[in-house]
C-alpha cells in the first residue's frame, strides 16, 4: 500500500492515466490485507466479516482499475459511481473498524502508541466520508486520505511481530 504513489506515476507514464495504476495497487494491497487478516488476535468472526469485506473492497478497486481501459462508459459508471460510492465506502469503514479492534485486541508496545495516534482519527474520516455519501453532504477534504498512510505503517509494523500464544479471546472464538 505505501507503493500507491509511485506506481500510480509509473502507470501515468504508461497508460496516460494514474487512476489504473493507483486502483491496480489499491487492489492488490486489499487482496494482500485480506489473505493476511488472519495473522492477527481479532475475533474469528471479526476476521472473517474483515476479509470478506476488504476482499471485495479490493475487487471493487480492481474493477476501477480496468474500466478506464474499456473506453465503456457504462462499466466506468457502474465501477465508480455504482460501486464506489456507498458499497466502496462502507467497505472501508469496514476495514477501519477492524484496525481499531486489532488495534484494542492485539496491538502491543511502541506500535500501540502509533495505532492509537492514527487509527482513531482514520476511523473518524471514514465514518465523515461514508455518512457524507448517505447525507448527501459535503464529502471531507481529499488530503484526508492521507491518514491511511500512517495505518498503513502501523499495520506492517504489527504485522513485523512474532506471534504470540493463543489468547482466551482466539480460543473461545475457534470454539464456536
Amino acid at each position: 500500500m505505501l507503493l500507491v504513489i509511485p506506481t500510480a506515476a509509473v502507470f501515468s507514464v504508461a497508460f496516460g492515466d494514474e487512476e489504473v495504476g493507483l486502483h491496480f495497487v489499491l487492489a492488490a494491497g486489499a487482496f494482500l490485507l485480506a489473505s493476511a487478516m488472519f495473522d492477527f488476535n481479532v475475533p474469528k468472526p471479526i476476521n472473517q466479516l474483515a476479509c470478506v469485506s476488504t476482499a471485495l473492497l479490493g475487487g471493487i478497486f480492481l474493477l476501477q482499475a480496468i474500466s478506464p481501459l474499456t473506453s465503456n462508459d457504462g462499466f466506468h459508471d457502474f465501477a465508480y459511481i455504482t460501486l464506489g460510492q456507498w458499497l466502496e465506502g462502507t467497505l472501508t469503514l469496514a476495514f477501519v473498524a477492524w484496525c481499531f479492534v486489532m488495534l484494542l485486541s492485539d496491538s502491543k508496545g511502541r506500535s500501540r502508541l502509533l495505532g492509537l495516534a492514527t487509527v482513531p482519527l482514520l476511523l473518524v474520516y471514514a465514518a465523515a466520508l461514508w455518512a457524507s455519501n448517505l447525507a448527501d453532504v459535503p464529502k471531507p477534504p481529499e488530503v484526508l486520505k492521507l491518514l491511511f498512510l500512517p495505518v498503513f505503517v502501523w499495520l506492517l509494523l504489527e504485522s513485523r511481530k512474532p506471534a504470540d500464544e493463543p489468547t482466551v479471546m482466539n480460543v473461545s472464538a475457534e470454539k464456536t
